[in-house]
């Protein structure tokens, strides 16, 4: 799991999900805990030959709690599936 820290955010930021490594369709998962609520937007792209259409979230600044993003790769992008609210 990556975690970005509280207040870690001071500007708009991108992780782009790679697809270079050993990574195995269905079983490679990725969880990203966003816990800064400043006003500056997280978005999370595939990094996959499906580009951002396959699969992108935007997560808005000014949040009142904390998120958790789960992707899982398909054998060729990644898929986002899971969004929460976290404390």
């Amino acid at each position: 799991m990556y975690t970005m820290p509280a207040s870690t955010l001071s500007t708009n930021r991108v992780i782009t999900l790679g697809v270079t490594g050993t990574l195995y369709a269905g079983t490679s998962t990725v969880w990203v805990a966003r816990r800064d609520t400043s006003a500056n937007t997280l978005t999370i792209q595939n990094g996959g030959p499906g580009g951002a259409a396959a699969s992108s979230l935007v997560i808005p600044g000014s949040l009142s709690t904390p998120v958790l993003v789960g992707a899982t790769y398909n054998g060729t992008d990644w898929i986002i599936h899971t969004f929460l609210y976290t404390d």
